[in-house]
């Protein structure tokens, strides 16, 4: 009998006997390689890596990393599964789409230095200072450059040459933080720091707990037809530029039918 497990973060999976408990201590996704483990009538065994296709022998049953599914770095379901005698040669489904996660490559404009973080927090007018996390990448980067149009699969949003990461640029207003408050609505800025303004709404990081540091999506287009405006994208930024990948072509425009029907209702 073949069986299969699905195996998320930080969460076990078991046989279909429960004799044997898997776990994934380290996810890897470009190319797709887990560091899997099983506990196995009451004791531990050594972890194995394995990639795509590679098996494994745990409680007298050998198993296949047989595919894996990514929805960001953090995010994915990956399949084991049972391999019976005299099982025909497997091949690796192909390394596209959600199997592979792609980082994207950002141009950071930094170093900055602690009194221009210091001068932009009085400006900003932020009494209790940017998040810490927040505030740690902008003095390392001072904002970053796309390579080209990106955005963080499942939301609403673009990013791209021309709608940076914004740093700490006063002679270059659209690169700069101050860009923010002009564009948010009113209240919002209290809580949220824009550091990006993109195709769709605004990207923001919160400043106040519960939720500080994290990273989300004033989804402009969304509030306009009574839709949730504000979207969770990230814990914090360093998650975020990991979970931003290239963005697929935008559709062409059509116009309507024959039967004057627009096409995309």
């Amino acid at each position: 009998m073949t069986e299969t497990v699905l195996l998320r973060p930080s969460t076990p999976g078991f046989s279909e006997d429960d004799a044997i408990a898997f776990g994934v201590l380290r996810m890897r996704s470009n190319p797709p390689r887990m560091l899997l483990s099983a506990h196995v009538e009451g004791a531990d065994r050594e972890p194995v890596w394995l990639s795509l296709g590679d098996t494994a022998e745990f409680g007298g049953t050998t198993w296949r990393f047989e595919d894996v599914h990514f929805t960001n770095p953090d995010s994915w379901v990956a399949t084991v599964r049972s391999v019976p005698p005299g099982a025909p040669p497997f091949t690796p489904p192909p390394l596209d789409g959600d199997r592979v996660w792609n980082r994207v490559e950002l141009q950071p404009s930094g170093p900055v230095d602690e009194a221009a973080i210091a001068a932009l927090e009085q400006r900003l007018g932020l009494a209790h200072g940017l998040p810490p996390g927040y505030r740690r990448w902008l003095a390392e980067n001072n904002g970053a450059t796309m390579p080209g149009a990106v955005h963080v699969p499942g939301f609403r949003f673009r990013l791209s040459e021309a709608r940076p990461l914004l740093g700490i640029h006063p002679d270059e207003p659209h690169r700069d933080l101050g860009l923010g408050p002009m564009r948010a609505p009113a209240g919002f800025t209290r809580e949220h720091v824009v550091i990006a303004v993109a195709t769709g709404g605004l990207i923001a990081v919160r400043t106040e707990v519960p939720g500080l540091d994290e990273v989300v999506f004033l989804n402009e287009l969304g509030a306009t037809f009574g839709a949730p405006p504000l979207e969770r994208v990230a814990p914090d930024i360093y998650a975020f530029c990991a979970y931003l990948q290239p963005a697929p072509p935008v559709a062409p425009a059509r116009l309507a039918d024959d039967t004057g029907t627009d096409p995309w209702l």
